[in-house]
């Protein structure tokens, strides 16, 4: 158990990325394509089976010392119990590249009459360090040795990324979090550095210190705004992470950034449904209708239109087979569509699914707003057919209900 609580945290701290490594000491300081093969080879091995959790080919290159302190049955364990590492976000990305104040690429653009998207990218080098010592004329990893040192490489570039903005302050410069620091870009980028290479070794008397690097290619995707005659970066949006790998990225990434939009408005309009079925005894509002009876419950920034939809008029249609019904009757809330993108464009969209777009506004389908509040994308037209709970009876069509949230303007459509 003492054994598992010490070797754990050192199995995740050997795939930690760093680049401010400590003086070497005193030996054969040589660069990558001067490095014994032998050495470079057992390193690149090595690291290449942590990022795969191959743990037999890991275990077969550790030192003597390391499989002594730890049993297969532990190190085996120990990776299998390593929390999955999930990608940075595009905004933390964003925010440590410019805080890095690198020169920034900007690549590929897509302009529409009221927004572009625009390519911005930067290789960002992460490094590893390791221990490799020589047993009977093969070279296997110090597991204890190369963990404390990447560790306290990992707690050094947190601590430089402080001071660093505690100097800033000093000389009354605006103050950055450290997450915008280009090392801790590195520590996020970590689970992104696949393919390494030798950078450098130090080798003494059958010890070497090895350097590995590997260069990850950050590529995110800036919105930007009209603002009269110019054009603003909108950092309010969603950003979104370009995959160069992808037929035509940035068409993919305005996609993406529609439909967050689209999502964003349908989340409001659930809850101006809501409030107006809270004030209405539980009744959903008349489909013919539903616009004119939510409008004193929403906000004056209410959006019914789709940014993905080349039409004009209103993107939400109301599905018409919900006329009459109050909301605890319906038996699949989940299942049952209350508003869906739609071609109709009137005033008051309202059908049973007869206007479907095909093919659909988003690239994995049309969004649609049940009426338990859930939001889901789907690809082919659902059933609009709503079954209702035992003893459910239909009410008649209602007008508004009279009591109006206040901070409303009832004479502003939504």
């Amino acid at each position: 158990g003492a054994k598992m609580t010490r070797f754990a945290p050192a199995l995740i701290l050997a795939a930690i990325l760093a680049t401010a490594a400590a003086i070497p000491a005193p030996g054969a300081l040589v660069r990558g394509d001067e490095v014994p093969p032998a050495i470079g080879a057992a390193a690149l091995t090595y690291s290449s089976a942590l990022v795969k959790a191959d743990m037999t080919t890991a275990w077969n290159l550790l030192s003597s010392k390391s499989r002594a302190e730890i049993t297969a049955v532990e190190w085996e364990k120990s990776l299998r119990s390593r929390p999955s590492s999930r990608p940075p976000s595009a905004q933390s990305l964003l925010k440590a590249l410019v805080g890095s104040e690198q020169q920034l690429q900007t690549g590929e653009m897509l302009v529409t009459p009221d927004q572009a998207l625009v390519q911005v990218t930067e290789t960002v080098r992460i490094t590893q360090e390791l221990i490799l010592v020589k047993e009977q004329d093969r070279w296997l990893v110090d597991l204890s040795a190369s963990d404390e040192l990447n560790a306290r490489a990992a707690a050094q570039l947190f601590l430089d990324a402080v001071a660093a903005d505690i100097k800033g302050a000093s000389a009354r410069r605006p103050i950055r979090s450290p997450s915008s620091s280009l090392p801790t870009l590195q520590a996020l980028l970590a689970p992104q550095a696949k393919k390494y290479h030798v950078l450098q070794a130090d080798i003494e008397r059958g010890r070497a210190r090895v350097t590995l690097a590997c260069d990850v290619r950050v590529s995110v995707v800036l919105r930007a705004t009209r603002l009269g005659p110019g054009w603003v970066v909108d950092l309010s949006r969603p950003i979104v992470t370009l995959d160069p790998m992808s037929a035509d990225p940035l068409r993919k990434a305005m996609d993406s950034t529609y439909k967050s939009t689209c999502q964003a408005q349908l989340r409001q309009l659930s809850t101006v449904f809501q409030m107006y079925v809270a004030a209405s005894d539980d009744l959903l509002p008349d489909p013919s209708r539903w616009v004119e009876l939510i409008r004193p419950f929403a906000p004056e920034d209410t959006v019914l239109h789709c940014p993905a939809d080349l039409a004009a008029g209103i993107t939400y249609a109301m599905n018409r087979n919900l006329a009459g019904k109050k909301r605890s009757q319906i038996a699949n809330p989940s299942f049952t569509p209350l508003l869906f993108e739609s071609t109709l464009h009137t005033d008051t969209p309202s059908d049973t699914g007869e206007s479907w777009p095909e093919p659909a506004l988003h690239s994995d389908g049309n969004l649609v707003l049940y009426v338990d509040g859930s939001i889901r994308p789907v690809k082919r037209r659902p059933s609009f057919a709503v079954k209702e709970s035992e003893g459910g009876t239909t009410v008649p069509a209602q007008t508004a209900p009279k009591g109006r949230p206040p901070r409303r303007r009832p004479g502003r459509a939504p």
